[in-house]
């Protein structure tokens, strides 16, 4: 008598396929690179797909089960996730960027003085006699509360008022745009206090522009 030969199992082809199918796919849904997911991994889910459905025609159930079952339960979360790992992506690039063109911590902390710095005519001259770069440097584009005397009430050449400031016998100290009004109920030799914006000097003589009467 012959022997009888045993039967094998025909290679499951469209079910090895649509897990190959389903991997690549997986990897384009999470890739940083958008559209990847959409023009690559959904059509590559989609074969995936008809490949299981083939291979539960050809083998049974067990031949594409488990293929159409993450087909279509696990690659939308692949999917999902690979969206929430872009925008958190997207999210730290912007945050970095952010940081990046942050103030300093030198202009955070000059920003946060918003009040004005106190000083009187006395000492805003002195130290633009003894160093100007320097003055500038501590004076210059911030916001000043002048305290001084009165040495002489006139107009500058854009025939605005011009206020001259000494203090004990020092200065002057130039003080500018102040309204007609502000300038009217004023008299020389009469202590004043104002709001200011340190403009450098000019002639050795330091400068104050915007100013207004202190309340």
């Amino acid at each position: 008598m012959n022997a009888m030969t045993p039967s094998h199992p025909a290679p499951n082809g469209a079910g090895r396929a649509a897990w190959i199918c389903l991997v690549i796919a997986w990897v384009c849904f999470l890739i940083p690179i958008p559209g990847s997911g959409l023009l690559i991994g959904w059509p590559l889910n989609l074969a995936a797909f008809i490949l299981a459905i083939v291979g539960m025609a050809k083998h049974g159930a067990l031949g594409g089960l488990f293929q159409l079952l993450a087909s279509l339960i696990v690659s939308p979360l692949v999917y999902l996730f690979g969206w929430i790992f872009l925008l958190g992506g997207l999210s730290a690039m912007s945050a970095l960027e952010n940081n990046g063109n942050a103030d300093s911590p030198q202009e955070i902390d000059r920003a946060a003085d918003a009040s004005p710095r106190e000083v009187d005519v006395n000492t805003l001259a002195t130290a633009y006699r003894e160093d100007a770069a320097a003055a500038d440097w501590l004076y210059k584009d911030t916001a000043l509360r002048v305290s001084g005397r009165i040495a002489s009430i006139g107009r500058d050449a854009n025939d605005e008022p011009l206020l001259k400031l000494t203090d004990r016998g020092v200065g002057p100290v130039r003080a500018r745009n102040l309204s007609d009004e502000a300038v009217a109920g004023l008299s020389r030799g009469q202590s004043i206090q104002l709001d200011c914006t340190g403009a450098g000097e000019e002639a050795g003589e330091p400068i104050l522009e915007a100013c207004s009467l202190s309340d």
